[in-house]
Protein backbone atom coordinates (compact mmCIF):
# COMPACT_ATOMS: atom_id res chain seq x y z
CA UNK A 1 0.00 0.00 0.00
CA UNK A 2 1.65 3.37 -1.49
CA UNK A 3 1.34 6.89 0.63
CA UNK A 4 -1.37 9.00 -0.97
CA UNK A 5 0.66 12.46 0.07
CA UNK A 6 4.38 12.53 -0.10
CA UNK A 7 6.85 15.41 1.04
CA UNK A 8 10.14 15.64 -0.37
CA UNK A 9 13.03 18.23 0.91
CA UNK A 10 14.66 19.92 -1.73
CA UNK A 11 18.30 21.71 -0.60
CA UNK A 12 18.89 21.98 -4.62
CA UNK A 13 22.14 19.75 -3.50
CA UNK A 14 22.73 16.40 -5.78
CA UNK A 15 20.91 13.57 -2.51
CA UNK A 16 17.56 16.20 -2.55
CA UNK A 17 17.25 16.09 -6.19
CA UNK A 18 18.13 12.70 -6.54
CA UNK A 19 15.34 11.87 -3.52
CA UNK A 20 12.99 13.63 -5.51
CA UNK A 21 13.86 11.92 -8.91
CA UNK A 22 12.89 8.75 -6.68
CA UNK A 23 10.17 9.62 -5.31
CA UNK A 24 8.83 10.57 -8.60
CA UNK A 25 9.59 7.42 -10.10
CA UNK A 26 8.32 5.21 -7.18
CA UNK A 27 5.55 6.78 -5.82
CA UNK A 28 4.36 9.40 -9.36
CA UNK A 29 0.51 8.49 -9.12
CA UNK A 30 0.68 9.93 -4.95
CA UNK A 31 -0.12 13.47 -4.58
CA UNK A 32 4.03 14.97 -4.09
CA UNK A 33 4.81 18.05 -2.59
CA UNK A 34 8.24 19.56 -3.31
CA UNK A 35 9.67 21.67 0.05
CA UNK A 36 12.42 24.00 0.09
CA UNK A 37 13.21 25.96 3.13
CA UNK A 38 15.39 29.47 3.28
CA UNK A 39 17.49 29.28 6.09
CA UNK A 40 18.04 33.18 7.20
CA UNK A 41 21.31 33.32 9.35
CA UNK A 42 21.09 35.34 12.71
CA UNK A 43 22.92 38.29 12.43
CA UNK A 44 24.87 39.32 15.15
CA UNK A 45 23.24 42.96 16.94
CA UNK A 46 26.55 44.63 16.21
CA UNK A 47 26.50 44.29 12.73
CA UNK A 48 22.42 44.71 12.33
CA UNK A 49 22.77 48.37 11.49
CA UNK A 50 24.74 47.59 8.86
CA UNK A 51 22.58 45.44 6.75
CA UNK A 52 19.66 45.64 4.98
CA UNK A 53 16.25 45.59 6.99
CA UNK A 54 14.95 41.70 7.06
CA UNK A 55 12.04 42.28 5.06
CA UNK A 56 14.25 43.48 2.30
CA UNK A 57 16.40 40.55 2.71
CA UNK A 58 13.74 38.05 2.76
CA UNK A 59 12.20 39.38 -0.28
CA UNK A 60 15.12 38.92 -2.32
CA UNK A 61 16.25 35.10 -0.70
CA UNK A 62 12.53 34.32 -0.74
CA UNK A 63 12.02 34.83 -4.98
CA UNK A 64 14.94 33.14 -6.11
CA UNK A 65 14.79 29.31 -4.94
CA UNK A 66 11.09 29.73 -6.97
CA UNK A 67 11.70 29.79 -10.61
CA UNK A 68 14.76 27.14 -10.29
CA UNK A 69 12.23 24.80 -8.30
CA UNK A 70 9.25 24.75 -11.17
CA UNK A 71 12.18 23.98 -13.28
CA UNK A 72 13.08 21.10 -11.56
CA UNK A 73 9.77 20.16 -10.90
CA UNK A 74 8.99 19.97 -14.83
CA UNK A 75 11.61 17.42 -15.10
CA UNK A 76 9.83 15.06 -12.63
CA UNK A 77 7.25 12.40 -14.24
CA UNK A 78 4.52 12.80 -11.38
CA UNK A 79 0.68 13.13 -12.04
CA UNK A 80 0.31 15.52 -9.05
CA UNK A 81 3.02 17.74 -8.03
CA UNK A 82 2.66 21.15 -5.70
CA UNK A 83 5.77 23.48 -4.49
CA UNK A 84 6.52 25.17 -1.53
CA UNK A 85 9.00 27.39 -0.20
CA UNK A 86 9.13 28.52 3.42
CA UNK A 87 12.04 30.84 5.18
CA UNK A 88 13.41 29.94 8.17
CA UNK A 89 14.78 26.86 9.99
CA UNK A 90 14.70 23.89 7.50
CA UNK A 91 14.24 20.97 10.49
CA UNK A 92 10.69 23.28 11.54
CA UNK A 93 10.07 24.26 7.95
CA UNK A 94 10.20 20.58 6.81
CA UNK A 95 8.46 19.43 9.87
CA UNK A 96 5.96 21.80 9.41
CA UNK A 97 5.52 22.00 5.76
CA UNK A 98 5.00 17.94 6.25
CA UNK A 99 1.76 18.64 8.30
CA UNK A 100 0.47 21.14 6.48
CA UNK A 101 0.55 19.22 3.35
CA UNK A 102 -1.29 15.87 5.51
CA UNK A 103 2.26 13.97 4.25
CA UNK A 104 1.91 10.09 4.99
CA UNK A 105 5.71 10.07 3.91
CA UNK A 106 8.84 12.26 3.82
CA UNK A 107 11.38 11.46 1.34
CA UNK A 108 14.94 12.81 2.18
CA UNK A 109 18.13 13.01 0.28
CA UNK A 110 21.03 11.97 2.06
CA UNK A 111 25.01 11.72 0.54
CA UNK A 112 26.22 8.41 1.42
CA UNK A 113 29.88 9.11 0.40
CA UNK A 114 31.59 10.58 4.16
CA UNK A 115 29.55 8.48 5.92
CA UNK A 116 28.57 11.76 8.16
CA UNK A 117 25.75 11.57 10.02
CA UNK A 118 23.61 14.29 8.70
CA UNK A 119 22.42 16.52 12.00
CA UNK A 120 19.47 18.56 10.01
CA UNK A 121 18.56 14.99 8.94
CA UNK A 122 18.64 13.94 12.24
CA UNK A 123 17.02 16.27 14.49
CA UNK A 124 14.49 16.40 11.56
CA UNK A 125 13.34 12.81 11.87
CA UNK A 126 12.95 12.97 15.15
CA UNK A 127 10.88 16.31 14.60
CA UNK A 128 8.26 14.27 12.20
CA UNK A 129 5.11 12.91 13.25
CA UNK A 130 5.31 10.45 10.29
CA UNK A 131 7.90 8.23 8.45
CA UNK A 132 10.79 9.40 6.68
CA UNK A 133 12.56 7.64 3.97
CA UNK A 134 16.12 8.30 3.11
CA UNK A 135 17.25 7.91 -0.17
CA UNK A 136 21.05 7.55 -0.69
CA UNK A 137 21.17 9.47 -4.26
CA UNK A 138 20.51 6.24 -6.39
CA UNK A 139 17.78 8.11 -7.93
CA UNK A 140 16.09 5.14 -10.26
CA UNK A 141 16.72 2.04 -8.38
CA UNK A 142 14.24 0.30 -5.84
CA UNK A 143 15.82 -0.78 -2.78
CA UNK A 144 16.84 -3.64 -2.04
CA UNK A 145 17.19 -3.27 1.75
CA UNK A 146 14.52 -0.91 4.05
CA UNK A 147 16.67 -0.34 7.38
CA UNK A 148 13.94 0.85 10.09
CA UNK A 149 15.36 2.57 13.33
CA UNK A 150 13.06 2.09 16.40
CA UNK A 151 12.43 3.09 19.91
CA UNK A 152 9.70 2.88 22.31
CA UNK A 153 8.57 6.22 21.27
CA UNK A 154 5.19 6.39 20.28
CA UNK A 155 5.42 6.67 16.37
CA UNK A 156 7.69 3.43 16.78
CA UNK A 157 4.74 1.12 15.76
CA UNK A 158 3.56 3.44 13.02
CA UNK A 159 7.57 3.22 11.61
CA UNK A 160 7.44 -0.33 11.95
CA UNK A 161 4.50 -1.07 10.04
CA UNK A 162 5.33 1.91 7.09
CA UNK A 163 8.56 -0.09 6.74
CA UNK A 164 6.86 -3.39 6.67
CA UNK A 165 4.63 -2.12 3.76
CA UNK A 166 7.58 -0.32 2.01
CA UNK A 167 9.50 -3.75 2.24
CA UNK A 168 6.64 -5.20 0.90
CA UNK A 169 5.97 -2.88 -1.81
CA UNK A 170 9.56 -2.70 -2.94
CA UNK A 171 9.82 -6.89 -2.48
CA UNK A 172 12.76 -5.58 -0.11
CA UNK A 173 14.81 -6.82 2.90
CA UNK A 174 13.53 -5.12 5.91
CA UNK A 175 15.79 -4.82 8.91
CA UNK A 176 15.22 -3.35 12.16
CA UNK A 177 17.12 -1.67 14.03
CA UNK A 178 17.28 -0.35 18.01
CA UNK A 179 16.71 -1.01 21.41
CA UNK A 180 15.24 -4.53 22.93
CA UNK A 181 12.63 -2.72 24.83
CA UNK A 182 11.48 -1.33 21.63
CA UNK A 183 11.51 -4.79 19.80
CA UNK A 184 9.90 -5.97 22.59
CA UNK A 185 6.82 -3.62 22.87
CA UNK A 186 6.70 -3.81 19.01
CA UNK A 187 6.15 -8.22 19.05
CA UNK A 188 2.37 -7.89 18.40
CA UNK A 189 2.88 -6.14 15.13
CA UNK A 190 1.28 -8.22 12.04
CA UNK A 191 1.84 -6.91 8.93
Amino acid sequence: MAPRRILVGVDFRRPSLAAASWAAAHFGECAIELAHVLPIPEVPAFLRPSLPALDDRLTTAAASPLPALRGFAETLRARDLSLQVRVGSPVDGLAEAAAAFGAELVVLGRQALDGSRGRTLERLIRRLTVPALVVDGRARESPRRILAAVDDAPIGRQVVGWAARLAQNFGAELVLTGNEKAFAAGADIKE
